[in-house]
């Protein structure tokens, strides 16, 4: 089996900021200019202050950003339940970008501690 490399690691890494930063953008966005879907728009702004700080920390490699990655997973299990099912058009959107970038927080978690 590969053994992942430094540059590999450096990678998952880049993958995972830039979709915090992506998903931080979209927040600032639909707080800028809400939509009828929007729930609260204090919480698009902190989601987006969130996001985009763990995005950054993960480019300046603070390692308390790798569990700070692992936020996602709370919105990503209560937005459906909190939503109509027929306005999920930005959690379409959302889910697999967070859910690369959590992947991508667990990958990074893991070899560092077996590393």
């Amino acid at each position: 089996m590969l053994e992942p490399t430094f540059i590999q690691m450096k990678a998952v890494r880049y993958l995972a900021a830039s979709m915090f930063l992506l998903t931080g953008i979209l927040h600032f966005y639909l707080w800028i200019n809400p939509t009828p879907e929007v729930i609260s728009a204090i919480g698009m702004l902190i989601g987006g202050i969130v996001y985009s700080a763990t995005g950054v920390l993960l480019l300046m490699k603070i390692s308390f950003a790798r569990w700070l990655g692992l936020l996602p997973i709370v919105p990503m299990v209560m937005t459906p339940f909190m939503l109509d099912l027929s306005s999920l058009d930005w959690t379409i959107i959302w889910f697999p970008i967070e859910l690369v970038a959590v992947i991508c927080c667990i990958i990074l978690l893991v070899k560092k501690s077996k590393g």
